[in-house]
């Protein structure tokens, strides 16, 4: 990921190891852990409710696959005459 600083919009240089894992800017010297997603806990709640919402997104997507897969088999001029098992 290549991040930008917050403070002066310099591309900041990616640093692991010590105590510190993120960003720093070498123009201001400013760090960022944004990225990482060290600021970003998530409650058991708010990991069933984010399963349940993919889970959701899932199945709209699987049913808009079908959909879009049986109207482009009534609209191909090859398949015409053609039986699957």
């Amino acid at each position: 990921m290549r991040c930008g600083c917050p403070r002066c919009g310099a591309f900041m240089v990616h640093e692991e190891g010590g105590q510190f894992l993120g960003c720093r800017c070498p123009n201001c010297l400013a760090s960022c852990d944004a990225c990482m997603g060290t600021d970003s806990v998530l409650t058991r709640a708010e990991m069933a409710a984010g399963s349940s919402r993919l889970q959701a997104l899932a199945e709209l997507a699987e049913a808009d696959a079908a959909r879009a897969w049986d109207e482009d088999e009534e609209e191909q001029p090859w398949t015409d005459g053609f039986q699957s098992d």
